[in-house]
């Protein structure tokens, strides 16, 4: 993309904090984990910044398990990467409308059609130890398949093109 994805600006506002902004309704704290790029203008104050030091020699589970250390194992967290469109609140509603003791045992993912998206919600304990061995993927794979109708659940931007593409789409549904 030729600059952190974070960064990247809807109405004049970085996308990550669309992102922290949508899941403070929902949540008791955001935590956004950052790797190369400062995020510290651009994170709301009301957000905890974690510092993945190894970011160009790890992958994304692991930013995760930094996201996620030191938790009460009985908590449950929704997560979400930034590269991908801000979920709205219906959206979150469906995922926290899943049964508490599911979550805990094997998450919930939200799908559009017949592919898994984003964003996932899952207990701490599950969530750290299956990503301690696999990917979100794997960590996902038993997780109760949550229904939504929006595109955006599968719709990631690794182009300026995804980006623009995005964009407009948002644009033109004003």
């Amino acid at each position: 993309m030729g600059r952190p994805k974070a960064l990247l600006e809807l109405d004049g506002r970085p996308i990550v904090a669309w992102h922290c902004e949508r899941l403070a309704t929902v949540a008791d704290e955001v935590v956004v984990v950052t790797g190369a790029a400062s995020l510290a203008g651009a994170v709301p104050k009301t957000a905890r910044i974690v510092q993945n030091e190894a970011w160009s020699t790890t992958e994304p589970r692991h930013s995760l398990l930094l996201a996620i250390a030191g938790l009460d194992p009985e908590a449950e967290i929704i997560a979400t990467p930034v590269d991908v469109p801000p979920a709205p609140a219906n959206v979150l509603a469906a995922l926290l409308a899943a049964p508490v003791e599911v979550v805990a045992d094997r998450g919930a993912v939200v799908v559009y059609g017949d592919l898994p998206g984003h964003p996932i919600r899952m207990g701490a304990a599950s969530l750290h130890a299956a990503l301690d061995v696999g990917t979100l993927r794997d960590a996902t794979a038993r997780a109760l398949r949550v229904p939504v109708d929006w595109p955006g659940a599968v719709q990631t931007w690794n182009t300026v093109d995804e980006w623009s593409a995005f964009v407009a789409s948002v644009n033109s549904a004003r």
